[in-house]
């Protein structure tokens, strides 16, 4: 049996930024990147978006009922912590260690080459957590559990080739991204669709975008935060909000 879903759908090359607030509970919210208006709809409406010369605005369509099915997948909104994991990935100041190397690389930059459910706990400083199959063999489930990662010069999760990435949310995470300039500008970077979705929370502070996406974002569920100097969720092709609790502010990490 179908559920409805509360759903944001932007396409065209979507930015979400400055101040937006919003609890799929209740309402869904959706700011431009021209001066930080927001526009809301009522769980069950679609929203769109739409280019101008200034910018992208999000604007609401009429009302539609949205099925998950018409949007989301069962991985979007499958719980995998329960699940045994094929590796765990434990950071640990300027490094990190991946169990299973059969599955990935150790080191600087923790490498994941394979489909499969990887648990990630601890803190980082100037860690990367790159995303790296390139047969793309099939959905990549990341738990975040309690995890704090600060990046000066490259992203905290970098997504270069994957099948389909779900970042899963358990216990309070933090990203910080302090690059002043980079080609990979976003805290979270991927190359091919994200997922997110989860009980816990995350809270990205980034000095340029919160989560760069070249394909399709996901929210299914969890509380998001992203602070950015610039974009809060930038995609290429839509970002889809169908559950949790979200917020995004524009501001740079200097002033707070």
């Amino acid at each position: 049996m179908k559920k409805k879903a509360a759903a944001i759908l932007l396409t065209a090359c979507l930015v979400i930024s400055a101040a937006a607030c919003g609890n799929t509970g209740n309402n869904t919210s959706a700011a431009d990147n021209t001066g930080g208006t927001s526009h809301s709809t009522a769980a069950g409406q679609e929203t769109k978006a739409n280019e101008t010369a200034s910018g992208t605005e999000a604007a609401s369509s009429a009302e539609s009922t949205v099925t998950e099915n018409d949007y989301f997948s069962n991985s979007d909104l499958k719980d995998v912590t329960t699940e045994t994991p094929n590796a765990e990935i434990t950071l640990s100041g300027s490094a990190g260690t991946i169990s299973d190397t059969t599955r990935g690389s150790s080191g600087e930059t923790v490498t994941i080459t394979s489909k499969g459910i990887y648990h990630v706990t601890g803190s980082s400083e100037d860690v990367t957590i790159l995303i790296n199959d390139e047969t793309e063999s099939g959905n990549i489930y990341l738990i975040l559990d309690g995890v704090s990662m600060t990046n000066s010069s490259a992203p905290c999760i970098l997504v270069e080739a994957a099948d389909k990435v779900i970042i899963q949310l358990a216990g309070e995470n933090n990203l910080t991204y302090t690059a002043s300039s980079a080609d990979e500008d976003g805290a979270i970077y991927a190359k091919d669709d994200v997922t997110i979705n989860g009980t816990g929370s995350l809270t990205i502070a980034s000095a340029l975008h919160g989560i760069v996406c070249k394909d399709d974002v996901k929210i299914t569920g969890a509380v998001v935060t992203i602070t950015a100097g610039s974009i809060g969720i930038k995609a290429g092709d839509s970002v889809r909000i169908g559950g949790g609790q979200f917020c995004f502010r524009r501001r740079s990490l200097q002033e707070g």
